[in-house]
């Protein structure tokens, strides 16, 4: 999960990586946002396919819930 959209003063910049989530860490205790503002963020999906003969059609589901504190 990378920063799409940080608060204005921020130490974070757009791009950096605020997060790397994996199958064993897949709910991030916490992402830092350490400025007031409209915060956005990037997901980027990476994946090893196995060997396939030929095209198959896969769905992934993501769900994602914010909150502040």
């Amino acid at each position: 999960m990378k920063y799409a959209v940080v608060g204005a003063g921020s130490t974070h910049n757009v791009g950096d990586i605020a997060y790397t989530m994996t199958i064993a860490t897949p709910d991030p205790t916490e992402v830092t946002l350490d400025k007031l503002g409209a915060w956005q963020f990037d997901f980027e999906i990476t994946t090893t396919a196995k060997s396939v003969t030929t095209d198959q059609l896969n769905t992934v589901t993501i769900v994602v819930t914010a909150e502040s504190t």
